[in-house]
């Protein structure tokens, strides 16, 4: 099966913490190669964008991506699907919910 494409990755956050959003690369073997913030932190009710291209320059269209929610003082959640970059593909759409240390994050779509 082949993966989503992805040229972003939109969080909405409707737990009850700050969060930011993370893209973890991933080598040709699956492993783990880099997990870059976007730095731009929010809080419940607001919602964020990042640009995966704007904030790994080095990225190519194929390269191995995850989202991962990085979660203040709390427990960081990563979506467990794998996508594919690519400039022209989706912006995909997140939700986080819940505490700190119960949180839920899923994919709108």
């Amino acid at each position: 099966m082949a993966l989503r494409k992805v040229k972003a990755f939109k969080l909405m956050n409707q737990g009850g913490f700050i969060c930011d959003i993370h893209c973890i690369l991933f080598d040709n073997d699956g492993n783990k190669r880099g997990d870059v913030p976007n730095h731009e932190t929010f809080t419940i009710g607001e919602c964020r964008t990042m640009l995966i291209k704007a904030k790994i320059p080095a990225l190519q269209t194929g390269d191995i991506v995850k989202m991962k929610a990085w979660v203040q003082w709390g427990s960081d959640n990563t979506f467990p699907s794998m996508f594919q970059y690519d400039p022209n593909g989706e912006e995909l759409k997140f939700s986080i919910t819940g505490t700190t240390l119960d949180n839920k994050l899923g994919l709108n779509g």
